[in-house]
């Protein structure tokens, strides 16, 4: 039987990419999924994948509180809440602006402790022994020229991540982090019809292939599993080898 058969999971950042790849992949495995997005297409959209859609802000703390109540409410509980909402913005850091900074971080940092500490309080109110992913980034530790401003808020979320498990242990709820590598999207496919541009890219990875929203999805699934019952404050390397390799 799987391991989410029977869980209720929400996550932020449904309407596409990773976060879209884990409602259908929870929902595949039997657990019941609530889905938040800013698209507002994402409650017609999440019904049609038998989950639940709300369009909700992450960093908007008192829709965030609503969303959680209104899920316990009708669950009866929250086990998990994986993080999947974020941005990602290129350029030099020595180019960033203020704005720039302010945007990465309210969305990245802002909009993951946000849902956390509201379904945290929701787990301890009724004794949920639960799991919270986080979605960072191999860039918090492989930054470059052109990614600077964005890996620094996934190092944020990185040391929320600590701070959450550490805070949130004794109430036996374990929180972690899943780091995507190179992920296989719409973009990224464009970019590799440029061979060089490939062979560079390609040739980081030490698996040779970009990864997939399903690889993620796994990996922040065993996270919010019962089979990582002993894992808590922990960053999940999905790279396929790019941080061994460098």
């Amino acid at each position: 039987m799987s391991d989410h058969v029977g869980q209720v999971v929400l996550v932020t950042g449904a309407a596409s990419g990773i976060g879209r790849q884990l409602v259908t992949s929870l929902t595949g495995a039997g657990a019941t999924v609530v889905g938040c997005d800013l698209n507002d297409s994402v409650v017609g959209e999440l019904a049609d994948a038998g989950a639940h859609g709300h369009c909700v802000d992450v960093t908007d703390e008192r829709a965030v509180t609503d969303m959680v109540s209104r899920t316990v409410a009708d669950h009866s509980r929250i086990d998990a809440l994986i993080c999947a909402a974020g941005i990602y913005r290129d350029g030099a850091i020595l180019d960033a602006t203020a704005a720039m900074a302010e945007e990465l971080f309210r969305v990245n940092v802002v909009g993951t402790l946000v849902p956390a500490k509201a379904v945290a309080a929701a787990m301890i109110a009724a004794g949920t022994e639960g799991a919270i992913v986080t979605v960072s980034s191999v860039a918090a530790r492989l930054s470059t020229e052109q990614n600077g401003l964005y890996a620094t808020s996934k190092g944020a979320v990185e040391a929320l991540t600590r701070s959450l498990a550490v805070s949130l242990a004794p109430n036996r709820i374990r929180v972690n982090a899943v780091a995507p590598g190179p992920i296989d999207t719409p973009q990224a496919t464009a970019a590799l019809q440029d061979p060089d541009y490939a062979e560079r890219m390609l040739g980081r990875i030490a698996l040779g292939r970009l990864g997939a929203p399903l690889d993620v999805a796994a990996a922040a699934m065993f996270l919010c599993g019962p089979s990582s019952a002993w894992i808590t404050g922990t960053v999940l390397a999905v790279d396929g080898g790019v941080t061994a390799k460098r």
